[in-house]
């Protein structure tokens, strides 16, 4: 830094725009609704909508002026935020470090490392000031540490035969799990986007497609556990796995054929009749999955509680993944006839809005002794009133898992 220099910075116009972009969406939304095109259900709600839109008039007000006011000083001797909340000064000579994270960039100050001194949230012109500042006078503590972590792995690879007889086949052992990781990544994510896409209806997609994307999403999972169990301690499971890590996250390729799956069957029109036998199923595949991946992964242990805790909290998502393969598998490959019942709808509710979930009560059938509530497609709940009689569809199911569909 030159002696004597002082740089002010001020939040972008990009930024002010950007940040202002969704209230603007919602003020609209609200005014079309509110004043240009209500309707009856809008009516009721008028008090609710003039509120939120004084509110988003106030928070627009309140931040187009603090982003005015909204400064930031660099000298060779301090630096120093000014804001409508805020004004910090700190001295050059007692920063210590600082990091970024997705909350933007966070200063801190010697002998004081619980908490930020200044916190940087918006996007600044001419940042580059900025950051020739803080490499003259801080330290990027963040940086240091995957520094120091990638250094540890280093030594870890260099002197464990796990990875390979030497350092080149180590090294291309870590290279090829490396690539095969990201293209796993990127094929789980794709088939992501069909199956989510295809069950939605967002677009027309073929049902061959659909279905051979389903087939893929189920194999996926499958061939991580072979993956696993070959590349012991090659792959970790944390989501923000430190980029310069010699040792890729499979966390992508593991949760999303789970949120797909499950997604897909709930959106399908089709019901489990006794739904106790199909959850026996999910947990037994939810754990067949997750058990030898976690084994396997270098940064769990199972010697802290948050293992534990993570593991749990993996086999409980996963179990979307084991419900949605066996209903699909018992549903694609079922040849069955289908045993009719006649069923009167006895009532029919849904939420205060359009989107909101929409039920229907059932008349006792089969060995339903009771009535029974379903929720149904938006589509569907508006073909049906109260009174009406449908026809429900009962399937014995490939894997004997019986369920049903409801047709008018």
């Amino acid at each position: 830094m030159k002696k004597n220099t002082l740089s002010e910075l001020r939040i972008t116009k990009k930024h002010i725009i950007s940040v202002m972009v969704m209230p603007s969406i919602i003020f609209s939304f609200l005014f079309y609704h509110g004043f240009i095109n209500p309707t009856k259900d809008d009516s009721n709600d008028t008090l609710f909508i003039y509120s939120i839109m004084i509110i988003l008039i106030l928070w627009a007000i309140t931040y187009i002026w603090n982003a005015l006011k909204y400064k930031l000083t660099v000298t060779d001797q301090f630096i120093h935020l000014k804001s409508l909340f805020t004004d910090k000064k700190i001295l050059a000579a007692s920063v210590d470090n600082y990091k970024t994270d997705q909350y933007g960039l966070h200063i801190y100050i010697k002998n004081y490392s619980e908490s930020p001194c200044i916190s940087i949230t918006a996007n600044l012109d001419n940042s580059e000031i900025l950051y020739t500042w803080l490499a003259y006078y801080s330290k990027n503590l963040e940086t240091e540490t995957y520094v120091r972590a990638y250094e540890d792995e280093l030594k870890e690879i260099l002197s464990d035969n796990k990875y390979g007889k030497n350092k080149i086949e180590k090294e291309e052992n870590i290279a090829s799990v490396n690539h095969f990781v990201k293209i796993l990544n990127r094929f789980a994510f794709i088939l992501f986007i069909l199956v989510f896409v295809g069950s939605l209806n967002l677009f027309p997609i073929p049902y061959i497609l659909l279905d051979i994307s389903i087939f893929l999403t189920i194999l996926i999972p499958i061939i991580l556990v072979y993956f696993s169990l070959r590349y012991q301690g090659f792959f970790s499971l944390d989501e923000e796995q430190n980029k310069i890590s010699h040792f890729p996250s499979i966390f992508e390729s593991l949760i999303n054929p789970s949120i797909s799956l499950s997604t897909y069957w709930l959106l399908t029109g089709f019901y489990i009749f006794d739904i106790s036998t199909i959850w026996i199923y999910a947990l037994v595949i939810s754990l067949l999955i997750t058990f030898p991946i976690f084994y396997s992964a270098r940064d769990v242990s199972f010697k802290k509680i948050g293992d534990y805790f993570g593991a749990s909290l993996a086999v409980i998502l996963m179990l979307g993944y084991g419900y949605g393969t066996i209903a699909y598998l018992n549903f694609y490959f079922d040849k069955s006839e289908a045993q009719i019942y006649p069923v009167e709808i006895l009532n029919k509710r849904s939420g205060k809005n359009n989107d909101s979930a929409k039920h229907i009560t059932l008349a006792p059938w089969s060995t339903y002794n009771k009535p029974q509530e379903v929720e149904v497609l938006q589509s569907f709940f508006h073909k049906i009133e109260k009174g009406d009689k449908v026809n429900i569809y009962l399937k014995e199911g490939y894997l004997g898992i019986k369920y049903y569909s409801i047709n008018t």
